[in-house]
């Protein structure tokens, strides 16, 4: 089978070497590859693929003077930033979730510090600079005012001018300027349309992750799988750390069958055959058997080549750079499961938020939101384009 990478720079062929800690040792052999490394932009694809605590970790196994001093230090600071940054979030989010559980609020933590104790068992192995709490739409409103008696104002807030925006957004993001922090609410876990458990469900399989005195909860490890390979999959795997992640997951337990069951459920299994390339081709570690035959389809393949680029050439697919929006725009509508893609057609015909937030119409009007729908997007078009020039 052909390799989904091509050429692969030294720099970013060390760094996949140093993201397991099986093979520091054989690099130690390996000379021929120190001496090609260009140490400044390997110490930049650690920031950018957010893997430094797992590099400087194995950076210091190694132990060889093959490395330059100024490289160790600089991840050597890096990495105590960021275990001082994950302690900082974990104490927030004891502080909030107390006061949730005090106003009967159900909360499930996302990422951040539980994240990095499910996988890792320790909090500094992994980045964070925001909490992500997945809530029940039904408890939005009164969050909003709990967040604020906390000193979190809303920092950035989609129109919710029409019921769309309950399916095509997930989250709304609120920050505290004192203590410095961003809090992501969710009540998805991706945008819509979507086909995922609800929050009922996600609840009621909860487990407590031991991190604070005070009971927080994540996600079980099948729902958490399901949120890490659908999360990634929706951003095209752009930063390393999401495939190992998964990595890491999949090796803590035996039972993988109970792990891609609500992937196949909800008709995602092109997404676990993706990952498996990925970290196949990419990472160049061993699969699960129990996930070896995902990766036959012509779409999974498809999908994982096209992630492949993206991982190669840093595209960030969220904020694509010149050249690469049909690319990333092709991508997102590719990995729709069959369902999605009609969700998708139909409500592009219906009004949205947007539109209402261009014409703004009394309740009793709102049915005119549909013959004008080409007319606002053409405009709402136009504008973006125009900005974007002058921009």
């Amino acid at each position: 089978m052909k390799k989904l990478v091509g050429h692969r720079s030294n720099e970013l062929t060390l760094l996949i070497e140093l993201l397991d800690s099986e093979k520091v040792k054989l690099l130690k052999q390996n000379k021929h590859l120190f001496s090609k490394v260009n140490w400044e932009v390997f110490l930049e694809l650690t920031s950018y693929h957010r893997v430094y605590p797992t590099i400087y970790k194995n950076i210091k196994l190694l132990d060889s003077p093959l490395v330059p001093t100024e490289v160790v230090a600089s991840l050597h600071r890096h990495y105590v930033e960021n275990t001082m940054r994950m302690m900082q979030l974990t104490a927030e989010m004891e502080r909030v979730c107390h006061v949730f559980q005090q106003h009967s609020l159900n909360v499930i933590i996302l990422k951040g510090p539980i994240l990095s104790y499910q996988l890792y068992e320790d909090l500094s192995s992994r980045t964070s600079n925001d909490l992500d709490v997945l809530i029940d739409l039904e408890d939005l409103d009164k969050m909003t005012d709990v967040l604020g008696t906390l000193g979190y104002q809303i920092a950035y807030e989609p129109p919710r001018m029409l019921e769309d925006w309950k399916v095509q957004n997930h989250h709304i993001e609120f920050y505290n300027k004192e203590k410095g922090c961003e809090i992501e609410i969710h009540w998805k876990l991706n945008p819509g349309p979507t086909n995922e458990p609800s929050f009922k469900e996600m609840w009621q399989h909860k487990i407590r992750v031991p991190v604070t005195t005070s009971a927080v909860y994540g996600l079980d490890e099948a729902y958490l799988l399901y949120h890490l390979i659908t999360h990634g999959a929706r951003h095209g795997w752009f930063r390393l750390r999401w495939l190992t992640d998964i990595d890491q997951l999949l090796k803590r337990t035996d039972d993988h069958q109970r792990l891609i069951f609500l992937l196949k459920k909800y008709n995602y299994s092109y997404l676990i055959g993706q990952y498996v390339h990925l970290v196949s081709d990419v990472l160049d570690q061993p699969i699960p058997a129990e996930l070896l035959p995902y990766g036959s389809s012509h779409k999974a393949r498809s999908l994982a080549k096209k992630a492949a680029t993206f991982i190669e050439n840093k595209v960030d697919v969220d904020h694509p750079p010149s050249g690469w929006e049909k690319s990333c725009t092709d991508y997102l509508y590719s990995i729709k499961n069959r369902s999605q893609k009609w969700q998708f057609f139909i409500r592009k015909a219906y009004p949205n938020s947007w539109d209402a937030q261009v014409l703004p119409l009394p309740k009793s009007l709102y049915f005119l939101y549909i013959p004008l729908r080409p007319i606002l997007g053409l405009w709402r078009y136009t504008r973006r384009r125009f900005f974007s020039v002058k921009g």
